[in-house]
């Protein structure tokens, strides 16, 4: 149910977005931050934040899909998490 409910929500996704969530958490060999920010010509805070808004943006879709808290995926909360240490904030999922 949750694959359907984030098939769905995807489409939500700018292609920015879109790409730079792919790039960080669908790839085994991820792209980083600064990979990312040297592409498109901006701030690695810059990817981040996109990062940060396309997560938001795609656990409203599932949740409202839902009609409850099933749209808190698991990557989704990963992505929330603050980092331990210095550096570890390039690749997601590094605490």
């Amino acid at each position: 149910m949750q694959k359907a409910c984030l098939a769905k929500a995807v489409p939500t996704l700018n292609q920015r977005e879109h790409r730079i969530l792919s790039e960080r958490w669908l790839r085994e060999d991820r792209t980083t931050l600064e990979e990312l920010a040297s592409e498109y010509g901006v701030s690695c805070e810059r990817i981040r934040q996109i990062e940060s808004r396309a997560m938001v943006k795609l656990r409203k879709a599932t949740k409202s899909e839902t009609g409850s808290n099933m749209g808190t995926l698991t990557v989704a909360r990963r992505a929330g998490r603050s980092s331990g240490a210095k550096g570890e904030q390039d690749r997601p999922g590094t605490q």
